[in-house]
């Protein structure tokens, strides 16, 4: 019923939804890219300090 009503709101729900997702999609490539950064540097260390001791 809501089709027949409101025709241009239903097609772009999906689009609407997949851009979201693929934001939120990019927004954790970019936290774990800078993750995979910081741990690449520290792992090492705490290893490398351990040893020592």
């Amino acid at each position: 019923m809501w089709k027949i009503i409101f025709p241009p709101y239903s097609y772009g729900r999906k689009e609407i939804a997949d851009l979201h997702l693929s934001n939120t999609s990019y927004r954790l490539n970019e936290i774990m890219n800078v993750l995979t950064i910081i741990s690449t540097i520290f792992i090492p260390l705490t290893f490398t300090d351990g040893y020592m001791e």
